[in-house]
C-alpha cells in the first residue's frame, strides 16, 4: 500500500490521467447501458439476482462479445477490449 501511495504522489499527473480516463469510460458506459441492464448488473453484484454467479457472468459475457465466439464483432469488441486494457497496463 504504500507503495502505490508513493507512486501516486510521485506521479500525480499521471494518476490524474488514470482516474479521468477510469471517469470518462464509466459515464460512456453508463451513457450506452439500458436502466434496466444496469440494475440486472447491480442485482447481480449485490448477489441477489435469480441467476447463480457463473450464468450470470456468461450471459454478461455474451451480451457484451456476442453469443457466436467466432464471428467477426465478436472477434473486433475482444481485440477492442485487448488493446484498451494493454493500454491501462
Amino acid at each position: 500500500m504504500d507503495l502505490l501511495l508513493e507512486w501516486i504522489l510521485t506521479n500525480l499527473g499521471a494518476a490524474a490521467q488514470l482516474a479521468a480516463f477510469f471517469g470518462l469510460m464509466t459515464f460512456a458506459a453508463l451513457s450506452l447501458t439500458p436502466q434496466t441492464r444496469r440494475d440486472d448488473i447491480a442485482l447481480w453484484l449485490m448477489g441477489t439476482g435469480n441467476q447463480p454467479w457463473a450464468q450470470g457472468f456468461l450471459t454478461m459475457f455474451d451480451a457484451l462479445f456476442g453469443r457466436n465466439h467466432l464471428s467477426l464483432h465478436c472477434a473486433l469488441r475482444s481485440s477492442v477490449a485487448s488493446v484498451l486494457f494493454v493500454a491501462l497496463i
